[in-house]
Formats: structure tokens, C-alpha cells, sequence
């Protein structure tokens, strides 16, 4: 499990990086979910999010799953979550790291077990 302090030291650690490759060595020993391959996925999702923008959509595509399925899976109103993604709407600033971290820490529970 990662916590929300450890996410958000991740999702820091993108900007002294220069790329995925040289973010992953640099941060994979401060984390670990699972085994090797594990890790090196949620930190690509990491990466991926805090690089391209924190949006809904960015948020889904870096965990591979739809704005939907985000939805879903936190309890966010199906128009809610597509208001956000076509652009109508959008959620407080404060409220994208705490979707991120609970889609991450959602999909490395699927990792663990």
C-alpha cells in the first residue's frame, strides 16, 4: 500500500526527473507495491499523471482504466465524472491529488492481492 504522504513525494519527484526511466530508478526503492513489475507500473501511472496534467482523463489513461470506471469505483456521480471530462465542469484543484492517490491506491491493492 502507498500512502497519501508517500504519493505525493512521487507525484513531486516528477519535476527533478527527466524522464520515466531515469523517475523510476531514482524512486523505486522508496516504495513498493508488490514485486518489481508492480512498482514499476504504479510509477509509471505516477509519472504519467503528475507529468501530463492531473486531470480526470489523464488520471484514467495513466491507470489504464476509463473517467467511468474512476466513477465508479469512488462513488463520483456518473455526470459529475463526465462533466469533468468533456471540460463542462471542473472539480476543486485540491480535489485531483486526492482522486489520483485513491485511483492509485485502488489499483495497487489489485497489485497486492
Amino acid at each position: 500500500m502507498i500512502t497519501y504522504n508517500q504519493f505525493l513525494r512521487q507525484v513531486a519527484a516528477v519535476n527533478d526527473c527527466s524522464d520515466l526511466d531515469s523517475y523510476i530508478r531514482a524512486q523505486s526503492g522508496s516504495v513498493r507495491i508488490g514485486g518489481e513489475k508492480e512498482t514499476v507500473k504504479m510509477l509509471g501511472a505516477i509519472w504519467d499523471m503528475a507529468h501530463d496534467g492531473m486531470t480526470i482523463k489523464q488520471i484514467a489513461a495513466a491507470c489504464g482504466i476509463s473517467v467511468r470506471q474512476i466513477g465508479i469505483r469512488l462513488g463520483i456521480p456518473a455526470r459529475t465524472v463526465e462533466q469533468w471530462s468533456a471540460g463542462v465542469r471542473n472539480p476543486p484543484e485540491w480535489q485531483m491529488p486526492l482522486i489520483a492517490y485513491a485511483v492509485i491506491a485502488d489499483m495497487a491493492g489489485d497489485m497486492d492481492g
